[in-house]
């Protein structure tokens, strides 16, 4: 691969001294480059100037095709002139495409709408054209780069001294945008954009340009001997984790108003059915700032206020609004409960709706997701900073409990990642996509999105480092330097300063006896339907590290697919799903295989019937004979010392194929037992409670979690009543006995 540096008029003169060069592509930020330009005698030392524009231009690729491809068109920011140990005098170039424009300026006073973000007339269109030199510098008229958004709602936002810069502004409008028609629709939100050679601006879904990158873009595969058109070796030493999504279940939004003043609100997200009267009013308020109307839940009476509406779910916030201190959370309102607006804002009747959703009252933990809006336009009625901070965080609440792992790495290539197409080769950009293989040092065979490209060019070495996130449709990736996860844990209602307990996989916590994950959407919210369990550890408040094994479930119906339901009693009002026990046998041949196994119910058990036994019996024992066998059938439960058993088929005393050791209000252990011992007849009346089976128990076995099926059949799958993974949250599990 040769790559030359262009500059003059029209590009039309190569730089011969060129000595090195580096390209930085990163997402949302302009191109960079840095070139080091030998300038023997200071001979060149007045050829370049500030704001030139130069390129670097790839005449032949690895495979020594020409190419003519335009890898960097920027303008130069800064010049130096310093002494290199090898080179002596040397010019060294600091760069930058042309979104830098907006980088360096502060967003105009104003307000921009436009229907929708994205396309040729959308609110990023008007704030670009209002913040660049000349129209040229970045063009905006081109629609089949800068596409439209698929929501083409009315977008309006309002500026007054706020201090953000166009391309932050840009950045988050972008990272907001939803991929569906409505913000309530959408699975994922996110477009990725950047500036082509041509000064064309590109705006596109986040993972989907290329389609389909195997045939129609660039592959890195790990032990390709040689690069082709569409693929290039992935060098030694390229590295990939597997970090999990942080189930995010609030937001804290905070924003300047304007007087200077910082605020924040904690957010929460409930989805809700249909709206009875009229919608929920989040514009209006009885109080100054609080917010929208008051909403009052049936169960406990817990009053919240709503802070934003979308299709099908709201926003809301404790009653208090940003003047809610510390303690103070939105209301815990249930799943099937019907929230009511209270009277006040508005007249008549008032709006009521069921809540569809409880987003972490089961998780046991708060994770909070710290976002911020722009500051408050100055006037009185406005509260454009406010706004913008809530429909940041409506955009990261939208994604609910999003626990799907995301595979991050780096890796490297000889040369620039390019492909051809027919006759025409393309640059890869970061916020593109291409397909990665290593399943030698990895087990890694997906399309990823780039993240970054740093490329470098001199004396012995022409290579490019690529970071690669697992972004595709309905996954997210923003890079926004405001935003930072922080975690809480949740106790009676209240928030307190720190967290407890780790999530390395996002499934497990120490908020309460044990956290769960909804891996299938409830009804009319947008919860992504796949999860990936990782493997590590989690440590807990009583120090013990619980291994958590890898797992995958494209969604709810396939893991009800992967066992049948177990309902005890079997028929009855009172039956119900037994979930199944999530282990791993670390003496097995297969130590990381996942492996499931039915719960045994408890609860109570009574009975007088008796008898003794005839014969003495050891803890393998399973034929056991009775003195009298009359008041006793096969299947009975009875209880001998303190061992509870279930009777196998009968032959007038004798009883063949017994089970030993079942459980009761607790497990029982198999003993010996001697002759003449009491025998009771015992039934169980189940109370809901449940034991690990006794296969869990025993040396290298270890318990990671237990799984609900949802409501329905194994293999169909319910967004009612989805299914649920529960994490362990100590070294007991349920009340099991062990040897």
């Amino acid at each position: 691969m040769v790559a030359v540096l262009k500059y003059g008029g029209s590009f039309s003169s190569t730089e011969t001294q060129l000595i090195s060069f580096r390209i930085v592509d990163t997402l949302y930020q302009p191109m960079l480059l840095n070139a080091v330009i030998s300038n023997p005698n200071g001979a060149i030392s007045t050829r370049y100037s500030p704001y030139d524009e130069i390129e670097i231009v790839e005449t032949t690729s690895v495979l020594g095709e020409t190419t003519n491809l335009i890898l960097f068109r920027g303008k130069i920011e800064n010049i130096s002139i310093p002494t290199h140990p090898k080179y002596g005098q040397v010019i060294e170039l600091n760069a930058r495409d042309n979104l830098q424009e907006l980088a360096k300026r502060t967003m105009r006073d104003g307000t921009y709408s436009a229907s929708g973000r994205g396309g040729t007339s959308g609110l990023l269109k008007e704030i670009i054209e209002d913040h660049t030199a000349t129209a040229t510098n970045i063009d905006i008229t081109n629609a089949s780069t800068l596409l439209a958004s698929t929501n083409t709602n009315a977008r309006s936002a309002t500026f007054k001294s706020s201090g953000s810069t166009a391309l932050r502004v840009i950045t988050e409008e972008a990272q907001a945008d939803p991929w569906g028609a409505t913000s309530g629709a959408a699975d994922n939100s996110g477009f990725a954009f950047y500036l082509d050679s041509a000064l064309d601006f590109n705006y596109h879904k986040l993972g989907t340009v290329p389609s389909a990158p195997a045939s129609n873009g660039l592959t890195v595969q790990y032990g390709l001997t040689a690069p082709t058109i569409t693929a290039q070796p992935m060098l030694a030493g390229s590295s990939f984790n597997e970090p999990g999504r942080q189930a995010v279940t609030h937001c804290n939004a905070l924003y300047t108003d304007r007087f200077g003043a910082p605020h924040s609100i904690l957010l929460q997200r409930f989805t809700h059915g249909t709206v009875t009267n009229s919608p929920f009013y989040a514009g209006i308020s009885d109080s100054d700032n609080l917010g929208g109307a008051r909403l009052v839940g049936a169960v406990a009476s817990l009053v919240g206020r709503v802070q934003y509406v979308e299709d099908g779910a709201i926003l809301v916030s404790h009653v208090d609004g940003e003047d809610a201190n510390d303690q103070n959370m939105p209301p815990l309102w249930v799943a099937g409960e019907t929230v009511t607006q209270q009277a006040g804002p508005t007249t008549g009747s008032q709006p009521y709706a069921n809540i569809t959703t409880t987003p972490f009252l089961k998780m046991g933990m708060m994770v909070e997701k710290t976002v911020q809006g722009y500051d408050f336009v100055d006037t009185s009625t406005d509260k454009e900073g406010r706004t913008k901070a809530i429909e940041a965080a409506a955009t990261v609440l939208r994604k609910g409990f999003a626990v799907e792992g995301l595979v991050e790495g780096t890796l490297k290539i000889i040369g620039y990642p390019e492909h051809r197409q027919s006759s025409t080769w393309y640059q890869v950009r970061a916020g593109q996509q291409i397909k990665v293989t290593n399943t030698g040092t990895a087990n890694i065979n997906d399309n990823m999105t780039v993240k970054r490209i740093q490329y470098e060019q001199g004396p012995g070495r022409m290579d490019s480092t690529i970071d690669v996130v697992s972004v595709t449709e309905g996954n997210d990736y923003t890079t926004s330097s405001t935003s930072s996860v922080a975690r809480v844990a949740v106790g009676s209602g209240q928030r307190t300063t720190g967290a407890i307990g780790q999530i390395p996989a996002a499934l497990a916590g120490d908020g309460g006896p044990e956290a769960s994950i909804h891996i299938s959407p409830q009804a009319g919210s947008n919860v992504r339907t796949s999860v990936s369990w990782l493997g590590g550890f989690v440590t807990y408040t009583d120090g013990f590290a619980q291994p958590i094994l890898s797992g995958q479930s494209d969604n709810s119906t396939y893991l009800n697919a992967q066992f049948s339901d177990t309902l005890y009693p079997a028929t009855g009002a009172a039956a119900s799903n037994l979930p199944y026990v999530m282990y791993a046998n670390r003496d097995d041949a297969q130590p990381d295989l996942m492996k499931m196994a039915a719960t045994v119910p408890t609860g109570s058990i009574a009975g007088t019937t008796a008898t003794t036994l005839a014969t003495g019996i050891m803890s393998g024992t399973t034929t056991i004979v009775l003195a009298s066998g009359s008041s006793f059938s096969a299947g009975n439960l009875v209880l001998i010392g303190d061992e509870l058993i279930k009777l196998g088929s009968k032959s007038t005393n004798t009883f063949s194929g017994c089970v030993r050791a079942q459980a009761g209000s607790t497990r029982t252990k198999a003993n010996p037992h001697q002759a003449g011992v009491a025998v009771t007849l015992k039934v169980l009346t189940y109370d809901g409670t449940f034991v690990c089976p006794e296969e869990v128990f025993g040396t290298g076995r270890v318990v990671i979690a237990y799984v609900s099926a949802g409501s329905l059949a194994a293999g169909t799958g319910s967004t009612a009543d989805p299914a649920k993974i529960f994490m362990t949250s100590s070294t007991s599990f349920g009340n099991q006995v062990t040897e």
